[in-house]
C-alpha cells in the first residue's frame, strides 16, 4: 500500500474491473457509469468490512448494515411514489444515518441536493423552491424551520427527522415499515447515467438566491477515479480517510460516494468539526487522507497550535474551494503530499489534476469532464 507523487494507473484498473462486474450483471453497457448499481454491488461484495465510523459517538456501520438499510430505504421510496428526476433533500451533520437516503436515492434515479442545515428559514424557503424535493431529511431541531420554509411553495413534501424530538416522521420509523424486504432480490433501477441527475451541487452565484450545480451519474463515476489516482493499491487504498466537511460540498460528497466504490473505510463526525473536534479525530483515528478548504487547513496548521495534533498518519492532504497560499503549503509540504485542487461544482471532479510537485502550476493533465447543468432560483 502506497501513495505515488505521480498519478497512477491502478485505480483505473480497478474501476475497470468492478464496472465489468456489473454490466456482466445487467448486460447494459452503460451501467458502468451508474451509481446506483456499483454502489449496491459495493455492499453487497464487502459486507462483514467497516464502512463508516461516526467519531463523535463511536458508533459504526458494515458494508452489510448499509446495503440492508438503503434497500428499506428504497422501497420506502418507492412506496411513496419517487422515480428518477425526483428529488430529495438532506440536511444534517455527517452521522452514520446520512449516506443511507443518498444511496437509496441513487438506486432509484432520484437527484440528492445536500443542504447546509444551519440556514435560516428564507434560504431554506428559497432552497426548497427551486429543489422542490419530494422528502427532507433533517435533525428534530430544524423540523419546525423546514416546516415553515415549506409554507407558500407549489408542491407536497414529506419531513423525515433522523432523530427524535418532532411531529414528523423519524427515520427509524420509515425504515421500520420495510423491515420484511428482500435485500437479496432487490435490484436498482435501469436508467440512462448520462441523462440522471445524481447530486445537486450547491455552488456560489451572482443572483442573490441560492443555486445548485446538476450533476449526472456518469458526471461523477467518470471523473471521481482521478481522485484516487496518486494511491497503487486496490482496493481500500488508505487505512482510512476522514469527512472534514458538510454534504453541501463537493469534498464530503466525493467521500461518502467514492468509499465504498474504493471498499474504504472513513471516519466523520456529527459533532461540529471544530480544531478541537478535528485534532481528537486525528489523534485517535489517525486517517490517512483528508480533502477540505484551505481555512481549514490553516486553522489545524496554525504554529502554537498544531502541536496539539499528530498529522504523520496521512498520507495525502487535498485542498479547493479557494486559493492555497504558498505558507500554508510550505508548512504541510514537509510532512505530506499535498495538491490544490482546481475546478468548478458544475464540473463534478477537478477541472485539472496534477503531480503532487513542490509548486503546481501549469504543468497539469487537462481531464475533460464538464458536462453539468446550472440549477438556479428566480
Amino acid at each position: 500500500m502506497g501513495v505515488e507523487k505521480f498519478s497512477h494507473f491502478a485505480v483505473h484498473n480497478w474501476m475497470s474491473e468492478i464496472q465489468t462486474r456489473v454490466v456482466a450483471k445487467s448486460g447494459k453497457p452503460s451501467d458502468r457509469f451508474h451509481i446506483g448499481k456499483l454502489v449496491l454491488d459495493a455492499l453487497r461484495d464487502v459486507p462483514e468490512q467497516v464502512l463508516q465510523i461516526d467519531g463523535g459517538t463511536g458508533e459504526s456501520e458494515t458494508f452489510g448494515s448499509a446495503l440492508k438499510r438503503s434497500v428499506q430505504c428504497a422501497n420506502a421510496f418507492l412506496g411513496r411514489g419517487l422515480k428518477k428526476d425526483d428529488v430529495i433533500v438532506l440536511m444534517a451533520p455527517n452521522h452514520i444515518h446520512l449516506c443511507i437516503p443518498m444511496y437509496a436515492a441513487f438506486y432509484l434515479g432520484v437527484g440528492v441536493a445536500g443542504v447546509d442545515y444551519t440556514l435560516a428559514e428564507k434560504e431554506l424557503h428559497e432552497t426548497f423552491k427551486f429543489n422542490k424535493p419530494k422528502i427532507i431529511f433533517c435533525q428534530s431541531e430544524r423540523a419546525k424551520d423546514v416546516g415553515a420554509a415549506l409554507q407558500g411553495l407549489d408542491f407536497s413534501c414529506e419531513v423525515v427527522t433522523f432523530n427524535t424530538g418532532s411531529e414528523y416522521k423519524t427515520f427509524s420509523e420509515l425504515l421500520e415499515q420495510e423491515a420484511d424486504v428482500s435485500i437479496d432480490e432487490f435490484e436498482a433501477e435501469d436508467f440512462d447515467p448520462s441523462e440522471t441527475p445524481s447530486m445537486l451541487i450547491a455552488t456560489s452565484g451572482t443572483t442573490g438566491l441560492p443555486k445548485s450545480a446538476e450533476v449526472t451519474h456518469k458526471n461523477l463515476v467518470f471523473g471521481m477515479p482521478f481522485m484516487w489516482s496518486h494511491f497503487d493499491t486496490f482496493p481500500s487504498p488508505v487505512p482510512l480517510c476522514i469527512v472534514m466537511s458538510p454534504l453541501q460540498w463537493y469534498s464530503a460528497i466525493f467521500l461518502l460516494i467514492s468509499c465504498p466504490l474504493m471498499r474504504q473505510t472513513r471516519v466523520q463526525s456529527s459533532e461540529p468539526m471544530t480544531k478541537e473536534h478535528s485534532y481528537y479525530l486525528i489523534n485517535k483515528y489517525r486517517p490517512s487522507f483528508a480533502m477540505s478548504s484551505p481555512n481549514m487547513w490553516m486553522t489545524l496548521f496554525k504554529p502554537g497550535d498544531r502541536e496539539d495534533c499528530d498529522f504523520t498518519s496521512f498520507q495525502v492532504i487535498l485542498s479547493g474551494g479557494s486559493a492555497m497560499p504558498q505558507s500554508l503549503r510550505d508548512e504541510i509540504k514537509p510532512l505530506k503530499l499535498v495538491g490544490t485542487l482546481w475546478g468548478a461544482s458544475e464540473s463534478p471532479e477537478p477541472a485539472w489534476v496534477g503531480s503532487y510537485r513542490e509548486r503546481l502550476c501549469c504543468l497539469l493533465e487537462a481531464i475533460q469532464l464538464i458536462h453539468g447543468q446550472l440549477s438556479e432560483g428566480y
